[in-house]
């Protein structure tokens, strides 16, 4: 239970990683986090997305290499899945958002 827990919470995140990509990158859609935003503006979207998701994946290979901690305490895999809950929500919303939103035309010249 508590390894499945953490490989969908790292599937999430390569999923909502993927799905902020396409939004922002090819249908002009707009950043909700602050962070994101201003580390895309710093690095590049896709850096900024890459280096972000890897952090989470990597914290949760973490958790799930020490997951002897969750038989100590139940609480983390209470909260553990309450985040698998939360990007749910995030990616449903994300792939929503995308797969509604129309295509950013190319710029069109006025020139003849």
């Amino acid at each position: 239970m508590n390894t499945a827990l953490i490989y969908l919470f790292a599937s999430l995140h390569i999923a909502d990683g993927a799905l902020t990509y396409l939004g922002l990158q090819l249908y002009g859609l707009a950043e909700a986090n602050p962070l994101l935003s201003g580390l895309a503006a710093e690095v590049g979207l896709g850096t900024a997305i890459i280096g972000g998701k890897s952090l989470e994946t990597v914290l949760a290979y973490r958790l799930y290499k020490r997951r002897v901690i969750f038989k100590k305490h139940p609480s983390l895999v209470a909260t553990l899945a309450l985040a698998v809950l939360f990007y749910t929500g995030v990616v449903i919303n994300n792939a929503w958002l995308v797969f509604d939103a129309p295509p950013v035309a190319a710029s069109v010249s006025n020139e003849i």
